[in-house]
């Protein structure tokens, strides 16, 4: 009887640890930003807060994963994300060549899986380049190299009409304009 009901207090413990690292914690806290976590299924979720503003992320928990949120408090950009128990130190570094280092923390509140949590802000507004986590000795443990983003192409020009134009003062004939594509022409003369 002692031990059912050791297995009941033992299973009722541990369902309990679960479903508290699937509500959303702080992790990190600053006075302008913090960062919060949680677990989704089999991944860690983090969300950087700033001035009413958000951003998440959920990943695997043996990979970087990062949130930013840019021009949340004037030009500034806020970064935070989940990293190994093994690193230390995190470097993040940006496209305009800026760099930010901050410390890869244990989150007290956060009873999930084993992860360290990162955050900090950038005093101007720019996009992560590159991630890199570091142990206590300065060895990289993690790295992620975020592509550039694309710009978006440009729309086609539309297009030029063809047949034959309508008539001008220096017009004698009308030129043999070739349509590239299927539609109507201009047929007057």
């Amino acid at each position: 009887m002692r031990a059912l009901a050791g297995a009941a207090v033992l299973a009722a413990a541990l369902s309990s640890s679960a479903q508290a690292g699937s509500r959303p914690v702080v992790v990190v806290s600053a006075k302008s930003y913090h960062l919060r976590a949680w677990d989704s299924g089999r991944k860690v979720c983090s969300e950087i807060v700033a001035a009413d503003q958000t951003s998440f992320t959920c990943g695997s928990p043996r990979a970087i994963s990062f949130a930013q949120l840019p021009y949340a408090v004037g030009e500034e950009t806020f970064v935070g994300g989940v990293t190994s128990t093994r690193a230390r130190r995190v470097e993040v570094v940006f496209l305009d060549g800026a760099t930010m280092h901050v410390k890869a923390r244990v989150g007290r509140r956060y009873h999930g899986r084993h992860v360290r949590f990162f955050a900090g802000r950038e005093k101007t507004v720019s996009t992560v380049r590159s991630i890199t986590a570091k142990d206590a000795r300065g060895h990289t443990v993690q790295t992620l190299q975020v592509p550039p983003p694309v710009p978006p192409e440009p729309p086609l020009p539309p297009p030029q009409p063809c047949g034959c134009p309508p008539p001008t003062a220096k017009a004698k004939a009308c030129p043999a304009i070739v349509c590239p594509y299927a539609g109507p022409a201009w047929t007057r003369n």
